[in-house]
């Protein structure tokens, strides 16, 4: 589905009005649709006490509809505050001002020197409307707004944010912000509610049909994207009933090195529990039995070794065992040295076969042109640290601006990347990008990164496109994560988990 940044939504909203839809009727649309989210909340009833917060923008005028149709539709105890007096609206504003006059909704002036006296009433609510602020927010709040936004963070009141909970925005980072339990986020969801921080203050984020019209988007260019389960089932490779191991494909995992036997092991079962038909792991011979004694079903290749690492002797074995195969995995567990660096880099050179690269793999990455040199498609899936030192930053530069450096690396190497994190960001080489929304801090464990490694390469082994399978993987992976959470709890995951439950995982989706 389309993720829009504000500047987008605007744009839509723009376009639909010169089309001739006309504004106060998309007013109206979002209003009701605000009103009726409020109606089917559980905890309230026509006797609670609804208290709307409305400032001067479209969000304010949203939310005096809404306030219209709650009394339209008997509840008697509403209060609805304004940022400033009724003749200072503009517009359809206005206009919605003035209906709820004529419907002796009960409107009240906030005065800025009496705040005290505010937050007592708004305590005594049973839920508080968020409409003080919209999604065209540039710069830092301030004055009144940034007052009532501390005051409603500061009590035990339920929020519902209109389109956006007031202060937030992509573009800065602000503390001035509406921790919302709800957001009704109109016609599309929004950069910012999908990514962090902004997800921690939306709460359930619930998208509203407004009835924007589909003419509306044709000028648009979207760029940013998220799966839901039904998408993501589409993307899940076909199974052919007559198949077999080698029709759902051949994976070759290349690393391991002493103590770290683990981080192929987890790759390579990833890759058979989400459908691969065969996996072969090469790997030093020092730590095949291990790998061995971990599964059954996973095939080794001992490889000539030196301190427990896979040397670069060992390049004409592993090109052969590559003609093999359908997809390499490259990096889990490698270890770091200059014989590492020589191998990966003529890896890249002479490997003809899709690459997962991960791990020891992208620490072995002298410059970022190598990538762009290789004849080969690449997915990347490297955590913030190992995009840090690719660019030779910190990794809170990564962080607040992770955007910009994904846009980057597509520009300048061509290649698909999934930068990952509480949610995953993946890049594709013609600039879009996807934001993952599964997934949760259980999943901050190691190998987890491994497991996310292999079913991404379980998934082009089977056939599907590598872009398709960098898209679709952290799904999978952080539905997982998500079902292995709810059976046992946040703490207690360990990567071993994530693979236990990928097949309830692709049941979710496919149901």
């Amino acid at each position: 589905m389309l993720v829009l940044r504000s500047t987008e939504m605007a744009a839509v909203d723009k376009e639909a009005i010169e089309l001739g839809y006309p504004e106060i009727i998309l007013m109206e649309t979002a209003g009701r649709s605000i009103a009726r989210e409020i109606d089917e909340l559980d905890f309230l009833d026509d006797k609670s006490k609804i208290t709307f917060l409305i400032g001067g923008g479209n969000n304010g005028g949203d939310g005096l509809v809404a306030a219209r149709y709650l009394k339209e539709w008997g509840y008697e105890n509403l209060n609805v505050f304004l940022l400033n007096p009724g003749d200072e609206l503009e517009g359809i504003s206005r206009e919605n001002y003035n209906i709820c006059e004529l419907q002796d909704v009960e409107l009240e002036v906030i005065n800025p020197d009496s705040l005290e006296d505010f937050l007592e009433i708004f305590s005594r609510a049973d839920i508080l409307i968020d409409g003080i602020l919209g999604t065209g927010i540039t710069g830092e709040v301030r004055g009144l707004a940034a007052d009532l936004i501390k005051i409603i963070n500061e009590i035990p009141v339920n929020v519902l944010a209109i389109d956006m909970p007031s202060g937030l925005s992509l573009d800065f980072n602000s503390e001035t912000v509406v921790r919302a339990d709800l957001t009704v986020s109109l016609a599309n969801l929004k950069v910012a509610q999908a990514v962090y921080p902004g997800r921690l203050y939306c709460g359930e984020i619930i998208i509203a049909d407004i009835g924007m019209p589909a003419k509306a988007y044709q000028k648009l260019r979207p760029k940013y994207f998220m799966l839901s389960n039904q998408e993501a089932a589409r993307f899940l490779p076909y199974r052919n009933e007559t198949g077999h191991k080698g029709t759902f494909g051949k994976v070759l995992v290349i690393g391991g090195s002493a103590g770290m036997a683990g981080s192929v092991s987890l790759a390579g079962e990833a890759a058979l529990k989400i459908g691969a038909g065969m996996v072969t792991i090469a790997l030093p011979s020092v730590i095949a039995g291990d790998v061995n004694s971990y599964s059954r079903e996973i095939m080794t290749e001992a490889l000539p070794a030196n301190d427990g690492k896979i040397t670069t002797e060992a390049l004409d074995k592993i090109i052969e065992l590559s003609n093999e195969m359908d997809l390499v995995i490259l990096g889990p567990g490698l270890g770091q040295g200059t014989e590492q660096v020589e191998l990966v880099d003529e890896l890249l050179k002479e490997l003809k076969l899709p690459v997962v690269l991960d791990a020891d793999g992208l620490n072995a990455i002298k410059d970022i042109e190598q990538l762009k040199k290789a004849e080969n498609r690449i997915l990347v899936t490297p955590h913030p640290g190992e995009m840090a030192r690719l660019y030779d930053t910190s990794i809170q530069e990564i962080l607040e601006n992770r955007f910009e450096y994904i846009n980057d690396f597509v520009e300048r190497t061509g290649q698909t990347i999934i930068l990952k994190g509480a949610d995953s960001l993946i890049g594709l080489p013609a600039g879009e990008i996807f934001i993952n929304p599964t997934g949760n801090d259980g999943m901050a464990t190691a190998g987890s990164g491994d497991v996310l490694t292999g079913i991404a390469g379980g998934l082009i082994a089977q056939g599907l496109d590598l872009e398709k399978a960098g898209i679709v993987a952290p799904f999978i992976h952080g539905q997982a994560g998500d079902l292995a959470a709810d059976v046992k709890n946040r703490y207690s995951i360990v990567a071993g988990d994530l693979i236990a439950y990928l097949a309830e995982a692709i049941n979710t989706i496919n149901n």
